[in-house]
């Protein structure tokens, strides 16, 4: 079926996110400084959709929706890479995106990379006084299940991640 095969296709992504999480650069628009903004999202480490430890345990059609679960063993270093994530320096933070759901399977990876860019935006809202001129680090899918789902002909990813800020470079003159 169709749905089956987007949600097998959408579930690396989202494991990488879950696993790994994403490797992140961000420069605020600045209309003073003629700054556009820019937004770079890439995986630490990719899974692939035919990992071993990838076990697809149940999945239900009905009308209106489409749900499955899938379970994943981690590794003794992904535990051990996940309790980092889970320390006291880890910030945590929420964000919402959304993608057309004309662009189908990719409209849900969108929406996720969109939730995870307004996060970050809102962290460095509240966090720095001045905008900065670039913020570069990595984020984690926070939430064991995702919330993801359709409104107004969009797909809205509702999520919440954890932030790790490598470095925050700040403009030295205006």
């Amino acid at each position: 079926m169709p749905a089956l095969r987007n949600l097998r296709n959408i579930a690396p992504f989202m494991l990488e996110g879950m696993l790994y999480g994403w490797n992140v650069t961000y420069t605020p628009s600045d209309a003073a400084r003629r700054i556009a903004e820019y937004y770079e999202c890439t995986p630490v480490t990719e899974v692939s959709p035919d990992d071993p430890a990838i076990e697809w345990t149940e999945s239900e059609i009905t009308d209106t929706t489409i749900s499955c679960w899938l379970d994943y063993t981690r590794s003794d270093a992904q535990m051990q890479y996940r309790k980092w994530w889970n320390s006291v320096k880890i910030v945590k933070i929420q964000g919402k995106g959304s993608a057309p759901i004309a662009l189908g399977p990719e409209g849900i990876k969108q929406s996720v990379i969109d939730a995870a860019k307004t996060a970050i935006r809102a962290y460095l809202q509240k966090a720095e006084k001045n905008k900065p001129k670039e913020m570069t680090g990595s984020i984690l899918l926070a939430d064991e299940s995702p919330r993801i789902y359709i409104d107004h002909g969009q797909y809205v990813a509702d999520l919440d991640f954890f932030l790790y800020v490598d470095k925050i470079e700040k403009y030295s003159y205006y």
